[in-house]
């Protein structure tokens, strides 16, 4: 059984199908880009769907790997989350974080499965381009890329 055969909802199989041929590189840039329209914006997924998703993460990541803070140990866990930001996607093949992903995410999961499909095709300024227009945004496209690939950078 496929992991995306699970999706009854073609929105959520469409994501998954296109986050899953993202390479690490290009979900960390995926994952920048959620974070932000998720902070600032509200886009993407609800506060206890991302909670959900995070703890679901944090679990997987321990179970492979069991130096990984314990979900019970909520300040060596935080403290490790902001010093490694991907660590979810060094951990864990990507199909895996791609099934995580469709199965939480809750609003825009359309805008999401574009923002995939351009990351895998194009680059990071054609995809924020689009995010842009598509959330009717007023954010500068040249310094969203450029804050991107930094960050992402700094802690890769």
């Amino acid at each position: 059984m496929e992991l995306d055969s699970k999706f009854e909802n073609v929105a959520n199989r469409s994501l998954y199908k296109n986050l899953s041929k993202l390479t690490s590189l290009q979900f960390k840039y995926f994952y920048c880009i959620f974070v932000h329209c998720w902070a600032s914006h509200k886009s993407f997924i609800s506060d206890k769907n991302f909670l959900n998703l995070w703890l679901e993460l944090n679990q997987l990541c321990y179970d492979v790997n069991e130096s990984f803070p314990e979900q019970c140990n909520n300040e060596e866990l935080n403290l490790y989350c902001k010093a490694h930001p991907y660590y979810f996607i060094d951990m864990l093949p990507v199909d895996v974080i791609a099934n995580l992903f469709s199965e939480y995410v809750d609003k825009h999961i359309d805008i999401l499965t574009v923002i995939a499909r351009l990351l895998y095709e194009t680059d990071l300024k054609t995809t924020y381009t689009y995010i842009v227009k598509a959330l009717y945004l007023d954010e500068p496209i040249d310094e969203l890329v450029s804050e991107t690939e930094t960050h992402v950078k700094c802690f890769s």
